[in-house]
């Protein structure tokens, strides 16, 4: 994903998944997938060109929900 702000947003992401004690190789893991997953789900309602991050960061939610299925 090539928006502004991405890297920070999944920089984020994975220093919460840091700060919840796990390992580093699965914060990063689980932290790009979760990333990717909720960009997925964004462009169910933007296309690539009117994608801003802060549709990602909304979709985290739906991220989470849709792994825990």
């Amino acid at each position: 994903m090539a928006k502004g702000g991405s890297g920070d947003a999944l920089t984020g992401i994975i220093v919460a998944f840091l700060a919840q004690n796990y390992t580093p190789i699965h914060a990063a893991t689980l932290g790009v997938y979760l990333h990717g997953l909720a960009a997925d789900i964004s462009l169910d309602t933007q296309s690539n060109e009117s994608m801003l991050i802060t549709d990602v960061i909304e979709n985290i939610g739906s991220a989470f929900k849709q792994i825990q299925e």
